[in-house]
């Protein structure tokens, strides 16, 4: 998305179009003004934090606890799995140097880095691991994501700070069409997720 600026009959204009338009000059189906387009983000980040207090809403806590600790047992998995992916990459090493597809000092470096993210990922595990053993933790953990947007639930007009916090990219299409992709959308999806199978 670019920010571009016109004149017409002595007034400046500001008007934002998608980066894959021509450059010399507007793609009036991709092309939108500043002032529509902060209308239309403004309507999608209230309907956005309208939902998540929705969904929050129709949990108990106990089910929030629930929601939290399988996303940690997830991540737990996809870790697990990174450090079995990192370790047979390290007994591949010897292999490597003894088939001169590397040499010392590039097995020296590729054994630092992967002794390195092993440490990483084990830790990630332990911290997780934790989690889902504290009740109380795994509940701020859980819901320190909604409160990005939770804090702005009473505010009329957002300024720039409060976009860029929840917004991660907006998309400009034709005819005007704006979509806004958020942050935290992985975790907004599992509450969408839990909320239809508790349905």
């Amino acid at each position: 998305m670019a920010r571009k600026t016109a004149k017409h009959v002595g007034k400046r204009y500001i008007y934002y179009s998608c980066t894959s338009c021509k450059q010399s000059r507007t793609d009036s189906t991709r092309a939108i003004s500043e002032n529509d387009l902060l209308r239309i983000v403004e309507s999608k980040i209230k309907e956005r934090i309208r939902n998540i207090e929705s969904l929050l809403n129709s949990f108990s806590e106990e089910e929030i606890l629930t929601i939290a600790r399988t996303s940690h047992a997830e991540q737990i998995s996809f870790y697990s799995q990174a450090v079995q992916d990192m370790q047979t990459f390290r007994i591949h090493l010897h292999g490597s140097l003894a088939g001169n597809l590397i040499n010392a000092s590039e097995s020296k470096a590729f054994q630092k880095h992967y002794d390195e993210e092993l440490s990483r990922l084990e830790a990630e595990i332990s911290t997780l691991q934790k989690r889902i053993c504290s009740a109380e933790e795994s509940l701020i953990t859980e819901l320190n994501w909604a409160d990005i947007f939770r804090q702005h639930k009473d505010v009329e007009s957002f300024d720039r700070a409060a976009v860029v916090k929840m917004v991660r990219k907006i998309i400009i299409a034709n005819n005007h069409e704006v979509t806004v992709e958020f942050v935290c959308q992985q975790e907004y999806e599992r509450l969408v997720r839990f909320s239809k199978i508790k349905r």
